[in-house]
């Protein structure tokens, strides 16, 4: 069974309207999510503050209300028709004690797993609620606990554990996150990850970002256990996520927004700012030659609000005809050129063909399409 997945999206706000993700938007609450996972046609989403009570309260009420059904892995969601797991994003040292953190998501094999394991750990923090605490833990202890456990963003300049510590792979972790500015052609140039299983997720910190990126998985059945059967083997039928190019760490660019060609820089030469590493330079410094190992495709979209002449009401317009998937995928040109707007459908089938054009990303600013 095809599944859409996207199991790394966070909360801005707690039902009781505290705060959980602190950068992310007020509107991010676990309804929102639900609301956007189904008008993009997604068919599974990963809440990754699992850790959280209020959150794990509210789900509970939503059983006894009718709303989700509870299993051990996680819960179904019969009106939108939705899978959702329950895991967490933590933040831990790698190596211990090495003064360099790395950010890393975990989905246990039982939801209540979470308060089980981390419960007494998370009682020394000030605020345990908060989204993506730094935890004393070693990436290791974590891996051995089961489920699925992978570094997020993981090659990303801040809390990638790659970017890191390229040359030091944690041990234990089979799956791995490629995080908004790398695609499957450029990771898969590093021979330590041969066999490493590549996942694409959102990190969405807005109710627009959910489903940007996704993983097609091939699932025995919609459900959490399925979900997790599907990543405990690999059954990964493609990578879904934006071009690298437009990723807002793809390359190498002081804060000011220079472009620096040597990968080596630390400071601007146009400038003297502070040059923040690229994805693509990291990528490349390590890439081995020779053949490379079979991997899913990796389809190259954007989000329908990124395709120029796509504004707000013609996107609603689009919307209430279509799921934000089946309208990137599959839609015909022509409709939207009828329904839409002239020209709207020939830039979509551009884009889908790989043929747009980006203004690159990087320093933190994300890339642009010019088509």
């Amino acid at each position: 069974m095809l599944l859409s997945a996207d199991l790394h999206v966070h909360l801005g706000r707690d039902a009781s309207g505290h705060p959980v993700k602190i950068p992310a938007s007020a509107r991010l609450t676990l309804e929102g999510v639900v609301a956007r996972a189904r008008e993009v046609g997604l068919d599974a989403v990963g809440v990754v503050e699992g850790h959280n009570p209020c959150l794990r309260r509210q789900l509970q009420e939503w059983v006894q209300q009718g709303r989700a059904v509870a299993f051990r892995e996680g819960f179904w969601l019969p009106e939108p028709g939705l899978v959702l797991l329950l895991g967490m994003e933590m933040e831990l040292a790698l190596p211990p004690a090495s003064g360099r953190r790395a950010h890393y998501v975990w989905f246990p094999e039982e939801w209540e797993d979470l308060p089980r394991r981390l419960d007494a750990v998370l009682r020394r923090l000030k605020n345990p609620c908060l989204s993506t605490p730094l935890l004393p833990l070693d990436p290791a202890q974590v891996a051995a606990w089961g489920g699925v456990f992978f570094p997020a963003h993981a090659f990303t300049p801040f809390r990638g554990a790659l970017a890191q510590y390229p040359h030091l792979y944690p041990p234990g972790v089979r799956w791995l996150e490629l995080g908004l500015s790398a695609n499957t052609e450029m990771a898969n140039a590093w021979p330590e990850l041969s066999s490493t299983v590549f996942l694409t997720h959102s990190d969405a910190h807005s109710l627009s970002t959910v489903g940007r990126e996704f993983t097609l998985l091939d699932a025995p059945a919609a459900s959490p256990q399925g979900v997790l059967q599907a990543l405990a083997q690999g059954a990964v039928l493609a990578n879904v996520g934006l071009p690298p190019a437009l990723g807002k760490y793809h390359a190498a660019t002081c804060r000011a927004g220079h472009r620096v060609e040597n990968p080596q820089a630390s400071l601007c030469p146009q400038c003297g700012a502070e040059v923040v590493r690229g994805v693509a330079p990291l990528l490349a410094e390590r890439a081995a030659g020779g053949t490379l190992p079979w991997r899913p495709p990796y389809r190259e979209r954007v989000m329908l609000a990124a395709v120029p002449g796509l504004g707000a009401s013609a996107l609603a317009k689009v919307l209430a005809s279509w799921r934000e998937i089946a309208a990137r995928e599959v839609v015909a040109g022509e409709w939207f050129d009828t329904a839409v707007r002239q020209g709207v459908g020939e830039r979509i089938r551009r884009l889908r063909a790989g043929e747009g054009h980006y203004e690159l990303g990087g320093g933190g600013r994300y890339g642009r399409i010019r088509i």
